[in-house]
């Protein structure tokens, strides 16, 4: 059952369907928004199992800045949307699906992403998912506020109110290490090509031509994705490529140069330290030689524990079966996850299944980031000013 009058109050218990709902909603919304929008959440009682709730679904979507609110109302009515406004603190700005006149099938609420409208949405919905106590006293006050104001909805929202604050002030932080599990890239995010590779390969391996371009070629070779996902030896792959173009140059030295053509980014490592989540996993593609190096190379790094490498996995970013695979060794469910990436492609993919997903552009704007999500405390941008690095 969905959809209720928008004059009736009624209460019913949870159907699972309305988790499917809810995510297929916020996969449709955040598609029809694009960058408008940084994130889109099932909220609301509908989101908690085992808690009654107005047969409506509702769904947070954060926004980076209000200045996209008019070409956010034109995407939205293009997929069934009516505008109803800003509600300002009260729910922000609101948008509604109707099966029928008055009769609503979803709401859509669009806040600043990370405000404390956006934090409250997910504290309380996470709050009543993981409190037992908590969802039986919402569900208790529901059930006889509904039955007390069946046809004033205005009355029934506002008799809610001391109980919702009352369990926000009990509610953890979004993110906190009770909660979310971190996945965090390696190439282009925990580390980044030397500035001054050309010189280092063209002198440590007599090197003719620009190595970048050799890469570019490597990149995008078949064989290269077979050997990521672990389906064929790299060093063979390698040795046919260098032999059309480097003949006197060996495999091996080859990999021991690109192991060594890269520069750690170690501000953002020892900041990742005092990330409040519940663990810190390092998700990359890798074939295996150089993903068992890179392994061994962080191994110094205590507060990173598991590493998820493509070619153990048998399935390379941004293929589902990469995500999947993690979140079922995980044992969590995908919004408990956030992925930290620098490709547009591979933060699509984990949005797509639920995932909470940050694209990496810098260390400052991930500190800000994460602060938003309540997984970092709060420090003046001078004082992380001086850990910043930023990839080319």
């Amino acid at each position: 059952m969905i959809g209720l009058n928008k004059h009736i109050v009624a209460v019913v218990e949870h159907d699972p369907a309305w988790v499917v709902l809810g995510a297929d909603a916020c996969k449709e919304v955040l598609e029809a928004a694009g960058s408008l929008l940084r994130d889109v959440q099932h909220v609301g009682s509908t989101s908690v199992p085992g808690l009654v709730a107005k047969p409506i679904v509702d769904i947070a979507g954060g926004a980076a800045t209000f200045e996209s609110i008019p070409e956010l109302i034109g995407r939205l009515t293009s997929i069934d949307f009516i505008y109803l406004g800003d509600s300002a603190e009260n729910g922000g700005h609101l948008f509604v699906r109707e099966s029928s006149p008055d009769v609503r099938t979803l709401h859509l609420h669009i806040v600043k992403y990370g405000d404390l409208q956006w934090r409250n949405y997910l504290r309380f919905r996470d709050f009543l998912r993981t409190s037992a106590l908590a969802c039986e006293q919402y569900r208790s006050l529901k059930l006889e506020l509904a039955r007390k104001f069946a046809g004033d909805r205005e009355s029934y929202t506002e008799a809610k109110r001391a109980l919702i604050e009352q369990l926000l002030r009990n509610a953890p932080e979004v993110g906190a290490s009770t909660h979310m599990h971190l996945l965090v890239d390696v190439d282009g995010v925990l580390q980044f090509e030397r500035s001054d590779l050309e010189a280092q390969v063209s002198g440590a391996l007599q090197w003719s031509g620009d190595p970048r371009a050799f890469r570019k070629i490597l990149f995008s070779d078949p064989e290269f994705h077979r050997a990521l996902r672990g389906e064929c030896d790299f060093l063979s792959f390698l040795e046919r490529l260098l032999s059309e173009r480097q003949p006197r140059l060996k495999p091996g030295d080859y990999l021991d140069s690109w192991m060594s053509d890269f520069t750690l980014n170690r501000g953002l490592i020892d900041r990742l330290a005092h990330v409040q989540c519940r663990s810190l996993s390092l998700a990359s593609n890798q074939e295996q030689r150089r993903g068992s190096r890179i392994a061994a190379e962080y191994e110094c790094f205590s507060h990173i524990g598991r590493k998820y490498f493509s070619y153990e996995i048998g399935h390379r970013k941004p293929e589902r079966g990469f995500f999947e695979f993690i979140l079922k060794d995980l044992g969590a469910q995908p919004s408990e996850v956030l992925l930290i990436d620098d490709l547009a492609e591979n933060v699509d993919v984990a949005r797509d299944l639920g995932m909470r997903a940050i694209r990496f552009e810098g260390n400052l704007q991930l500190y800000r980031e994460l602060h938003e999500l309540g997984l970092m405390r709060t420090e003046s941008e001078e004082g992380l000013a001086s850990n910043e690095l930023r990839s080319p």
